[in-house]
């Protein structure tokens, strides 16, 4: 997902909500959270409500299951991983530093 826009605000009820849209040259989805997920097809028309597919896998759960059982096998994952991870992270923070894209490695 490539994004050059976010923004907080006040929702039309007058509750501030953690509302995410996506917009693509396709279609758009949205969620704040409470009502579920909505999506239109095209660039324009009403939002229609939309199932929202198999659940995500729940890593943290996995981490908390292999720290109570002491075996780090539970968890599938390595330092390689973690640096992958970390790198991704750095690259958020110096994104913003310097507002622009980062470029990363896929190896």
């Amino acid at each position: 997902v490539h994004t050059s826009f976010a923004s907080r605000g006040t929702d039309p009820d007058g509750k501030t909500s953690a509302r995410v849209e996506i917009s693509g040259e396709k279609g758009r989805i949205t969620t704040d959270g409470r009502y579920g997920i909505q999506g239109v097809t095209g660039p324009n028309g009403p939002l229609t409500q939309l199932e929202p597919g198999p659940e995500y896998p729940q890593p943290y759960g996995k981490f908390v299951d292999a720290i109570l059982a002491g075996d780090q096998s539970i968890v599938e994952t390595s330092f390689y991983d973690g640096l992958k991870a970390a790198e991704i992270v750095d690259a958020a923070y110096q994104s913003v530093a310097e507002s622009g894209w980062i470029e990363l490695s896929h190896g």
